[in-house]
């Protein structure tokens, strides 16, 4: 753009373009090899190039040109007016600008006078940086604002309060001159600060600041009150900017639960309870995410692409809300209970009668965001009044022993069902669905609080599933297991469909 306009005023040796031809050529052939590995694989894989921008492109809505435009304005406003900015929680302090008002003050000043010298270079540099990098924050209109869709233009912006802040001290120096004249050799003066030019320009055109000169027949000082008040002004501007941003983020958003639950508070005091103690027996951990990424990260450095390869042998992960994980009979075990998946149904039961509650971590707003049982070797295993009935070998590694009905605080039948393992299960990563029927009726329900890889030998484990059913609950089902990783289910001589006549009692 800037070569079109020096071309159109006919000054085409001042076009960077021109004069810097071959180092432009030189950084985009950089970039190019930089980018050819990751241009490859997205050649040999168009849908991972294509997929994330399939979701969030407005393209893909109704009304398209209306939301990038609500998109826009959102974006742009989040720099300027307090309550427009980001609100999520992860990325910000919700609605917090990027400006505060001084400083969003001084930046539209800023924007002012780069349009007012739109012909200057780097004027246009920085009005065209702004809107360019802002480009792909108004074509991804899933949410929006968005902070983290315009950090591109994060260098650049910061020059806006800058060259207001130079326009500022300009009119400052201007109206508080004072003009001498022989006799008062060797005082200091300043030249250039006509209007907008001095100080502005100099940040404008990157060029020294203005002039300090000494003239024996010609002088401008510039009064004490206004040298003051220049001081004054860029104190200011930079301590208001730097008091409030301490304060938003290091006394209000850094302390905050939501910010606590945002970046997994409950994972990182899990790792951190790792890290300095010594459990007793097999550690079961709850987590409302299988292998939670942020655990994997802290505790054994793993990234998001390996984390599913890595396993602390003492270590199994669980989801308290939907299974119960017990050791081996005569073993002693530890459960670490996240506040992400506080225990319920049988779970809750357990380890309120059957465990100790040997300590909590508390997160900022009092609440356990980790809480430590610890379940003796000589525990009572037997769980919701069940014994091992029966022996229904569904995999190699998985038996179903006992299956019973009970019934919920609303009334709603929940089929409990006990389960012995024979280890894990590494074939099987992804887990299972379970399939249940009664005659004519039938339903699907997770199968993933407590997945194959985590099993034990000769450990047990009880999940739980309140089921609507047509009629009373029946004391015959039909079960199968169902791959996730195939959607093929689980079948052997004894039951080619994979189904399985179960006695539930009552």
């Amino acid at each position: 753009m800037q070569a079109l306009i020096t071309y159109a005023r006919g000054r085409g040796d001042e076009a960077i373009l021109r004069r810097h031809f071959w180092g432009i050529v030189l950084l985009y052939g950089v970039a190019a090899l930089v980018f050819a590995p990751l241009g490859v694989y997205f050649l040999q894989h168009p849908g991972s190039f294509s997929q994330r921008a399939g979701e969030v492109a407005a393209f893909g809505d109704t009304s398209p040109w209306s939301r990038i435009g609500q998109a826009a304005l959102a974006n742009v406003l989040q720099f300027f007016v307090p309550g427009k900015g980001d609100l999520a929680q992860f990325y910000n302090l919700p609605g917090r600008a990027v400006f505060d008002p001084l400083t969003a003050l001084l930046a539209l000043i800023g924007v002012a006078t780069l349009l007012w010298r739109w012909r200057d270079p780097a004027a246009l540099f920085l009005l065209t940086w702004f809107p360019a990098l802002l480009l792909p924050a108004f074509l991804a209109t899933d949410r929006f604002p968005t902070l983290p869709r315009v950090l591109g233009v994060i260098p650049g912006v910061y020059f806006l309060p800058a060259v207001g802040v130079g326009v500022v001290v300009g009119k400052i120096v201007r109206h508080g001159r004072l003009e001498g004249n022989e006799g008062n050799e060797g005082t200091e003066g300043i030249e250039g600060t006509e209007g907008t030019e001095g100080t502005a320009t100099a940040v404008l055109r990157a060029s020294p600041p203005p002039r300090v000169t000494v003239s024996p027949r010609h002088r401008v000082t510039v009064s004490p009150c206004h040298r003051v008040t220049v001081s004054l002004v860029i104190t200011a501007a930079l301590l208001v900017h730097v008091g409030l941003t301490y304060r938003d983020y290091f006394r209000v958003w850094g302390p905050a639960q939501a910010t606590f639950d945002a970046f997994e508070g409950d994972m990182t005091t899990a790792w951190q309870w790792l890290e300095t103690h010594q459990p007793a027996g097999h550690v079961y951990l709850s987590s409302d995410i299988y292998r939670h990424p942020t655990f994997m990260l802290l505790a054994e450095h793993a990234t998001v692409q390996t984390y599913f390869q890595h396993q602390n042998p003492g270590l199994s992960w669980f989801d308290a809300r939907g299974a119960l994980p017990l050791p081996p009979p005569g073993e002693r075990a530890t459960y670490l209970i996240a506040a992400s998946s506080q225990p319920t149904g049988p779970a809750a039961a357990f380890l309120a009668y059957h465990s100790i509650e040997q300590d909590q971590w508390l997160a900022p707003d009092g609440t356990p965001a980790l809480t430590e049982f610890g379940l003796p070797a000589d525990a009572d295993l037997t769980v919701f009044g069940a014994t091992e009935q029966m022996s229904a070998a569904f995999t190699e590694q998985l038996i179903l022993t006992a299956a019973a009905w009970r019934a919920g605080p609303d009334g709603v039948p929940a089929l409990q069902l006990l389960w012995r393992t024979a280890g894990p299960d590494w074939e099987n990563p992804a887990g299972y669905r379970l399939e249940i029927a009664a005659g004519d009726w039938q339903t699907v329900v997770p199968f993933d609080a407590f997945r194959p890889p985590e099993w034990v030998p000769d450990g047990r484990f009880v999940t739980w599933r309140r089921l609507n059913l047509p009629d009373e609950p029946s004391e015959t089902l039909r079960l199968r297991l169902v791959r996730l990783s195939n959607d093929r289910p689980v079948t052997s001589p004894a039951s080619p469909d994979g189904w399985r006549r179960i006695d539930v009692r009552r």
